[in-house]
């Protein structure tokens, strides 16, 4: 008889161990399971030094409808807990702290799932981390894997150490988290992945291997930085936002990465009143947007900057800066737009606002399939500069380089340099235009030691057709009515057509435009009389 006793008693002891959520691992002093649902985790079950309260756990889950209340002295600035004993944690209850303006770090090596129950009830702000261990400072440190290469000191959390080459993963499952205004909401891990979840935080820091988000919302008011050594893929509706609704400005969008890829899915940082639009920074090795993806800094003077080997635009994807001085600028070793994708700034429909700059250098631009790269302008305001520097520019496929205006306000310039060819085919074109008073700018062809090749044969040096189709010269109108029509001028040493061969070229070329037959424009061709522009472009 007593010895059933004894081991009725083992089994109910193993079994309320095995079934406890938070389990104190005994490294800081205390150690056993917590009771529930309710877990109340007081300062005297960990160690303060300073500001800093550091607990250590075998085990740390919140099931849901559970809750884990962390307390102790307001002098504590840092919250900072380690899950030891190799199992990933799900939270899927409310994760609470009752010390006022205490960032909470959550650290376990082997994994932590959210789930859709998962709730932040904090005063500071959150950090989650599959670590192995948290800096101190210089020399402190907090070992998740290695418990006893701890050193705790009072210096604040500075950054997290992994040790191996994969770590592990953070997963949010139909979750939505939030933090307190004015703090951070920071992830670190291998992989992250976000379906079907929100996050909300003043900032919004994501630092990982690779980030997935599929159907994901991803909203900050001051900054979103998503940075990870391998890639990055937003689909099906995915969001990243930081618009601002008043006189703040929207929060700048940072995104650094091998292989970003946008699908069917947002990148916007828009102002509706009076602050700025956001700084929008993407550095990508390759990058690809697609299926109707879009990126924009909609409002005033926010500037969109990408810097990548290979941007690939496809399905009437868009990359806009709208309103007042928005501009876009894309550096790249390649850029390939096709089927409807456009680059474009403009401004406010209704103000006297002008239109940002489109500035690209790239050693190949190829534009097919009604790809657009336009400035416009509408009301009084004037439509931003185009400065393209290719080696390469294929235009084809009733694509188009353009400058607009569609009321008042003037076009402005448009300046091309390239390298080495140029080749525009299939009603592709090239050209500045205006369809209500505005002037409509000179678009300067800057050709230096290189060719033209021309869709149709130059059949003299004074005189050269390019053909465009009725629904692009009904769409550019290229100043047929309106204000003052503007030049094309051509800066080339020779002038290759395909069917008459090489012609030299002594001085610049300057194209005038004339009136459309039968959906085709047609230019002029004469020599330059006066002072050339080649000074105008030497440096």
């Amino acid at each position: 008889m007593q010895n059933s006793t004894i081991i009725i008693i083992i089994n109910i002891f193993y079994y309320n161990l095995a079934s406890a959520d938070i389990v104190l691992d005994g490294s800081l002093g205390r150690s056993g399971a917590l009771q529930g649902p309710n877990f109340v985790i007081e300062a005297n079950m960990g160690q303060q030094y300073g500001g800093n309260l550091f607990h250590s756990f075998d085990q740390f889950d919140i099931q849901l409808n559970e809750r884990a209340t962390f307390s102790g002295p307001n002098s504590v600035s840092n919250i900072i807990s380690r899950v030891t004993g190799g199992k990933s944690s799900t939270i899927n209850g409310v994760l609470e702290s009752t010390i006022p303006d205490a960032d909470f770090y959550l650290i376990n090596p082997a994994g932590i799932i959210f789930g859709e129950g998962a709730e932040l009830n904090l005063q500071g702000s959150f950090y989650a981390s599959t670590a192995d261990s948290l800096r101190l400072g210089i020399n402190g440190k907090f070992n998740a894997t290695h418990p006893q290469d701890s050193l705790l000191t009072i210096a604040p959390p500075s950054d997290f150490g992994f040790l191996g080459s994969n770590p592990a993963p953070i997963t949010f499952e139909n979750t939505t988290l939030s933090v307190a205004d004015t703090k951070t909401l920071a992830i670190t891990a291998g992989d992250i992945r976000l379906t079907n979840s929100n996050l909300y935080a003043p900032k919004i820091v994501i630092r990982g291997g690779k980030f997935w988000a599929k159907n994901s919302l991803i909203q900050a008011n001051t900054k979103i930085s998503i940075s990870t050594t391998d890639s990055i893929d937003l689909t099906e509706g995915t969001v990243i936002n930081t618009d601002s609704f008043s006189d703040q400005d929207a929060g700048d969008i940072v995104i650094d990465t091998n292989n970003l890829v946008i699908d069917d899915s947002l990148i916007i940082g828009n102002s509706y009143k009076n602050g700025a639009a956001a700084f929008i920074s993407i550095k990508a090795n390759n990058f690809d947007i697609q299926n109707g993806a879009s990126i924009n800094a909609d409002g005033n003077a926010g500037n969109i900057k990408i810097a990548t080997n290979q941007l690939n635009m496809t399905g009437e994807t868009q990359i806009t800066a709208t309103k007042n001085m928005g501009n876009i600028t894309i550096i790249a070793d390649e850029i390939n737009m096709v089927d409807d994708a456009t680059i474009n700034t403009t401004n406010s429909v209704d103000g006297k606002d002008n239109a940002g700059n489109i500035k690209i250098n790239s050693k190949k631009l190829a534009m097919a399939d009604r790809a657009w790269i336009i400035s416009s302008s509408f009301n009084h305001g004037k439509s931003g500069s185009i400065n393209i520097q290719v080696n390469e520019l294929s235009l084809s496929g009733e694509s188009a380089i353009t400058s607009t205006s569609f009321s008042k306000g003037n076009a402005g310039d448009i300046t091309i340099r390239v390298h080495d060819t140029i080749t525009i085919t299939e009603a592709a074109v090239v050209t500045s235009g205006s369809t209500g008073s505005g002037n409509v700018a000179n678009v300067f062809l800057i050709l230096p030691h290189d060719q033209i090749d021309a869709a149709e044969k130059v059949s003299s040096i004074t005189e050269a057709k390019n053909v465009v189709t009725e629904k692009i010269a009904d769409i550019l109108n290229l100043a047929t009515k309106g204000g003052k029509a503007g030049n094309l001028f051509i800066i080339s040493d020779q002038l290759l057509t395909i069917k008459n061969g090489v012609i030299p070229l002594n001085d610049e070329l300057q194209l005038k435009v004339c009136k459309f037959t039968n959906g085709k424009s047609g230019f002029i061709v004469e020599k330059r009389e006066g002072q050339g522009l080649s000074d105008a472009f030497k440096n």
